[in-house]
């Protein structure tokens, strides 16, 4: 690989200096990016083939791809292993590490300035995906390093060689299956289609291998012990976790934005589009959860963790602002008052609440589940804050 890189390198330095050629800095990376890609499985292999030592009859071991080498008696070994760690750490290891760092990245890039400069420097792991799918060239890249190194790992274990192998494919069959990530549609057909065809490859090839019956016993054993304890732990995990849900249940909502929409429409709007950017939770604005209009007090006691009032000169008047807040505060969650060119509670609006809405109104909040004596008690509670 070193080899190759350098001379990609130098072919675009000519094209750049002699030929005078649009090359950049991320041209070059991109391209010994994919070259990485496409040699990551067997650099992989090739990295730890000095650490693939097979047992002798005299209960030596000797080096897999050369047995007149014996394994950590000589001083040729211990070289080979040393320079190992070069391919291993210099590539191997950190293209699994930036491709960490990219992936962890790429949400927070994107949607800041600069995120186009950081989308076309990594244009070799992202482009080739859908947005939504953007990690999955890190499952590409652990998919390669299991296939390289487990033959060396698990040289004398054929047995568990086989059945990683399958367990390891079959789980990314699986996933690019559910997942659809590439671009293009013959790409997810030609992907699924040669997985399923390496399936194929590794359970034909395992009729040439050579099992110990007793050993293949023990480890079918131990594996199914295994898969017990762990299904028994996820089942009570399972459990226990809708235990917690029903007495404690997830909120859908961080922020519910409670506003007059003739008086800060635009400055709600604002609001979500800069808090989305900065939290993960999910933001109720009524113009876009319009599914959940008819809901909105249930949301507001139970269903938000949050209730920001963007307080505008007529968001304390308005029937349903009042509901909102009312029933946020009847719940015990957090209200967070947000004043807009100074307006807020004050000891004359609350006493004209009796008298702010008609009969009629007033009949609907109810019907609402919302008493006036609710508002009057959430309106004098907020405004000692």
């Amino acid at each position: 690989y070193p080899c190759g890189a350098c001379t990609v390198c130098a072919f675009l330095a000519f094209g750049k200096y002699v030929l005078r050629k649009d090359v950049t800095l991320n041209d070059a990376i991109n391209i010994n990016g994919l070259l990485l890609s496409a040699v990551y499985m067997a650099l992989a292999s090739v990295s730890l083939r000095p650490f693939k030592c097979l047992g002798n009859p005299d209960g030596s071991a000797s080096l897999g791809a050369d047995r007149s080498i014996l394994c950590w008696q000589r001083g040729d070994h211990q070289l080979m292993v040393a320079l190992s760690f070069l391919p291993m750490l210099g590539g191997v290891l950190s293209y699994l590490t930036l491709i960490i760092w990219a992936v962890t990245q790429y949400p927070r890039k994107v949607s800041r300035p600069g995120g186009v400069k950081f989308v076309k420097r990594w244009s070799f792991a992202f482009s080739r995906f859908n947005p939504t799918s953007y990690y999955f060239i890190l499952v590409l890249v652990l998919r390669d390093l299991l296939i390289g190194m487990t033959p060396v790992i698990l040289a004398s274990l054929n047995e568990l060689l086989f059945l990683l192998w399958i367990v390891t494919l079959t789980s990314y069959a699986t996933l690019q299956a559910r997942l659809w990530p590439w671009k293009s549609q013959m790409a997810n057909i030609l992907d699924s289609g040669l997985t399923g065809c390496l399936i194929a490859v590794v359970v034909l090839g395992c009729i040439l291998l050579d099992f110990n019956v007793a050993r293949g016993t023990v480890v079918i054993q131990i594996l199914s012990m295994m898969a017990f304890v762990l299904l028994s732990t996820a089942f009570v995990a399972v459990v226990l976790l809708v235990l917690y849900r029903a007495y404690k249940p997830s909120k859908t909502y961080g922020i519910f934005l409670s506003h007059h929409k003739l008086g800060a429409a635009v400055l709600c709007r604002w609001f979500k589009m800069l808090l989305t950017g900065i939290i993960k939770d999910h933001i109720f604005l009524d113009s876009d959860d319009v599914n959940k209009l008819d809901a909105i007090i249930e949301v507001c006691a139970w269903d938000c963790e949050n209730v920001v009032v963007i307080m505008t000169s007529e968001t304390l008047k308005r029937m349903w602002c009042a509901a909102e807040i009312a029933s946020a505060h009847a719940g015990e969650g957090n209200v967070v008052l947000v004043s807009c060119d100074g307006n807020g509670f004050t000891e004359e609006l609350i006493e004209m609440l009796p008298d702010l809405w008609s009969d009629e109104q007033q009949a609907t909040l109810a019907a609402a589940g919302i008493s006036m004596q609710a508002v009057e008690e959430a309106y004098n509670s907020l405004s000692e804050h």
